[in-house]
């Protein structure tokens, strides 16, 4: 198995039990599911470092996207707390 496929078991994996964690927490907010599945592909992300050089620099690209989706729903939750 290459290491772009262990890469790809491993996200689906850690995913589903991101979302398997989202389902029994009860919460009906979907900000908390986007940031729990944010989370599991950045941490994946970083854990696989022997991916090729393109491959990587792709995944890079999109986890900074995600990162910033990440910090702009924490703001707005923030702005939330603080506005009450």
């Amino acid at each position: 198995m290459s290491n772009t496929d262990k890469y790809l078991v491993s996200l689906a994996g850690l995913s589903g039990v991101g979302n398997v964690i989202f389902a029994m927490s009860n919460k009906d907010d979907l900000a908390f599911g986007v940031s729990i599945n944010i989370i599991v592909y950045l941490v994946v992300t970083m854990l696989c470092v022997n991916l090729p050089p393109r491959v990587k620099r792709v995944l890079m690209g999109m986890g900074g996207g995600l990162f910033g989706i990440f910090l702009v729903t924490v703001t707005v939750k923030v702005m939330e707390i603080v506005g009450r």
